[in-house]
């Protein structure tokens, strides 16, 4: 009522919806690197394919072996002089005896079998030079040019041949910058030492290489870009706080540090080696299997290996002499073992026990079965990627409660690369077993005494006052951590926790 007795009109509010722009930034980064993504898995990654797609068909005629080079059968050789290892091979114009070709690309077939029927030796590598003859030269004869002197190899910038028999490492690209040669043979050279095994069925010359897709690096490509997308600087991550109670965060948690642990695996089988033999770089045996072996022996109730000693090293003087062994060796018929302790007419591993107590001992008790080196690092993998994740969580909890989403988990990430763990898993041998071990149970260890502290703060209701400086930025810890849990603790999170929530957009 208003003061005259008059009732004022009523005013109606009318509610206004704001509608909510759509992010424009997030779709021209996912356009960006969709063409980034193209360019490189169409162009870069089938860089072969666009560059042998011109070269000329090329016959090939007989094939020579090298007095170096003893069949075995089934495409396989042995190498008895390393100076004399050669293949070669003639190759010609179609529809001439010795027109002269110019030799862009190679593939050297290892088996005559479309899949191989030993898939262990998809992880036997034979490493060969190619060389090309310069019918040019003065002297024709002894004029070869290596592809070591090329510009052109194909994923080996060490410009050698590695291949087995996965036809996918078959392929060498061979250009010299700026010449062209015109060659009648073609020569492989294999580099690997003296009682190694090469294969070898027949050689292609200037083949078209194949236009693929992989799937798993097509999905790597898309992750790493991914990466970028998600942590742009106008991201939402950077205007986000972490939080332990929020639902959708621990699920990506989770979803994160089972990808990353599946990831791990998959390096560790597929990378996955066995071998038992006399490498005669050093002209010592080795056994890729010390931990399986320690195992067994405490499974029957000792600590020596189950491994032939050769008897000079009972008759030696002093059998821990490098000297008097290479003495004895000659041309391999000793059998002296590399990296184990001898004493008392039996080896022994030098290597930490904890790693086969935990792991190797249970599973062969349970299976029967000695348990692969592979899945050994593996396991202490997994262990290593779930407690470090944690760790970092954790402590960016209890003392960087402010992190914003985006550095928390920029810190998660680095940490678990900085582990180093796919250095071990990607070259399964027994030397990262201990190596992973030891991460793992360091960082359970960390993540432990961080729930100890929280424990024991919460239960006496205070932290000790006591202030440092993180690269300028003031922040405040109990003393307790200074020396513990600090060194873990990865100073962009001090920083961020201490900066304002102004982000650029």
């Amino acid at each position: 009522m208003s003061q005259t007795g008059v009732a004022a009109p009523s005013v109606k509010k009318r509610s206004v919806s704001v509608k909510k722009m759509p992010d424009w930034s997030f779709w021209r980064a996912c356009i960006i690197a969709v063409i980034v993504v193209a360019v490189f898995e169409l162009g870069f990654f089938n860089l072969g394919h666009w560059r042998t797609q011109r070269a000329e068909p090329v016959e090939t005629g007989a094939v020579q072996i090298g007095e170096g080079l003893e069949a075995q059968g089934n495409d396989k050789y042995t190498i008895v002089d390393p100076d004399k290892a050669t293949i070669t091979v003639q190759v010609h114009r179609p529809g001439t005896a010795n027109g002269a070709v110019n030799v862009k690309s190679v593939r050297v077939v290892a088996t005559s079998e479309s899949e191989d029927s030993e898939p262990s030796s998809r992880n036997h590598f034979s490493n060969a030079v190619i060389s090309v003859n310069d019918i040019a030269a003065a002297n024709s004869d002894k004029e070869w040019i290596q592809s070591t002197s090329s510009d052109g190899v194909w994923g080996d910038f060490r410009n050698t041949l590695e291949y087995s028999s996965n036809p996918r490492t078959q392929y060498l690209l061979f250009g010299k910058k700026l010449k062209t040669y015109e060659s009648t043979a073609v020569r492989i050279t294999f580099q690997n030492g003296k009682g190694n095994a090469v294969r070898f069925d027949h050689l292609e010359v200037n083949p078209h290489i194949a236009f693929t897709i992989n799937p798993f690096r097509l999905l790597a490509e898309i992750i790493l870009i991914g990466f970028f997308v998600v942590f742009r600087p106008s991201a939402r991550v950077w205007r986000k706080q972490a939080g332990t109670s929020i639902v959708r965060q621990n699920i990506c948690l989770a979803a994160y540090i089972v990808a990353w642990s599946v990831l791990i695996v998959l390096i560790a089988y597929t990378t996955r080696r066995v071998y038992y033999g006399l490498n005669t770089s050093h002209w010592h045996w080795e056994d890729t299997e010390p931990y399986q072996r320690l195992a067994d022996a405490l499974v029957h109730g000792h600590t020596w290996l189950d491994l032939p000693v050769d008897h000079s090293l009972e008759t030696m003087a002093n059998p821990y002499s490098a000297d008097d062994r290479y003495a004895l060796m000659g041309s391999g018929s000793r059998q002296y073992f590399w990296d184990h302790a001898y004493y008392n007419g039996h080896y022994y591993s030098y290597f930490g026990v904890v790693p086969a107590v935990l792991t190797l001992v249970p599973y062969q008790l349970i299976t029967g079965k000695w348990m692969p080196t592979w899945a050994v690092i593996g396991v202490f993998s997994i262990l290593a990627v779930t407690f470090g994740t944690l760790l970092v969580r954790r402590l960016a909890r209890d003392y960087f409660p402010s992190a914003t989403l985006g550095s928390v988990w920029l810190t998660i990430i680095g940490f678990n690369i900085g582990t180093n763990l796919f250095v071990y898993v990607h070259s399964t041998s027994f030397y990262g077993v201990p190596m992973a071990c030891s991460i793992a149970l360091v960082l359970m260890g960390l993540l432990v005494l961080a729930d100890f502290q929280a424990a024991k703060w919460h239960g006496f209701g205070t932290m000790g006052d006591h202030r440092f400086i993180v690269h300028g930025v003031e922040s405040r810890f109990a003393t307790a951590v200074h020396g513990r849990l600090l060194p873990c603790i990865p100073n962009v999170l001090a920083a961020d926790h201490q900066a304002s929530y102004t982000v650029l957009a």
